[in-house]
């Protein structure tokens, strides 16, 4: 699957979570973040954070207050004024930046930046596309919103392994989501916000999954509002479905491998829990690529 197919996913996510859906969970290992250039709000998991000053482009990158890496990230921050150097620290990553040099050090490893951090009105800003990436965190800028900057980042570092035999599919999920049923080729879950995680195989056609699950969500009343199977970036051999029937939501990926097709579902209120379902997907995606 490619990128583009989970940021269009993140936006409709993050949409409806700075909208005022009262439905999101926090948990500790997924954060989504939204903020925006000359805005001194932002939002993680649907808490708004207020901001000193608003983050800024500049030479076609986006800088941000360090301090909300903090947040975004659950970063450990220090400052040594005497050298102007900010350290970060992320789990067992550490990035060193100093103002207004273009070389950072990851892991003591030096890397080059389009950029450099710089001190404005009183606060150090960095690039926040090289912090969030080099973290291992998805970032998607997106003019055409106010809040332009979407941040995605799972610590995958407890969670548990399910390893689906005929295709070998490794489908990673969070600790605390309860197994509701486990076998070869079947995997359903229950978040602690009550939403329901479904991983599994079919043995009818792509098209024949894909048109039962369209006839039943319209059928029931659920208004279909994307249906990514003409969307670029889709790959031929999968289809998101997405419905709702307010404050209830469905997300749909069906997708064939071989000759066994495959249906990963959710459906909850949640948007904080959807996004951890794009995730589940996007790292299963990644690892079956390797």
């Amino acid at each position: 699957m490619k990128r583009s197919m989970y940021l269009m996913i993140l936006i409709i996510a993050l949409l409806l979570l700075i909208c005022g859906n009262v439905y999101s969970a926090d948990y500790g290992y997924y954060k989504l973040s939204a903020l925006g250039t000359g805005q001194k709000i932002a939002y993680v998991n649907d808490v708004p954070i207020e901001l000193d000053v608003s983050p800024y482009i500049k030479n076609g990158r986006t800088l941000v207050p360090i301090r909300f890496m903090e947040k975004a990230l659950g970063a450990n921050i220090k400052w040594d004024a005497i050298t102007n150097t900010a350290t970060v620290i992320v789990q067992d990553k550490t990035i060193v930046i100093t103002i207004n040099k273009k070389i950072a050090f990851v892991n003591e490893q030096p890397i080059s930046m389009d950029v450099p951090a710089e001190i404005k009105q009183g606060r150090t800003f960095v690039p926040i596309r090289f912090i969030s990436e080099n973290f291992g965190a998805t970032v998607f800028y997106d003019a055409n919103y106010k809040y332009n900057i979407i941040i995605s980042y799972t610590d995958t570092t407890n969670w548990k392994e399910f390893i689906e035999p005929k295709n070998g599919l490794i489908v990673l999920y969070p600790p605390d989501w309860a197994e509701i049923s486990i076998n070869e080729d079947f995997l359903k879950l229950e978040s602690p916000a009550d939403s329901i995680f479904e991983f599994k195989t079919d043995p009818r056609t792509l098209d024949a999954v894909i048109a039962e699950k369209r006839a039943f969500y319209t059928n029931n009343g659920w208004e279909l509002y994307l249906d990514s199977e003409a969307t670029p970036g889709v790959p031929e051999n999968g289809v998101i479905l997405k419905a709702s029937n307010d404050p209830e939501h469905y997300n749909g990926y069906v997708f064939s491998e071989g000759e066994t097709t495959y249906i990963i579902e959710y459906i909850g209120k949640d948007i904080v829990d959807a996004a951890i379902y794009n995730e589940i997907i996007r790292i299963m995606s990644e690892k079956a690529s390797k």
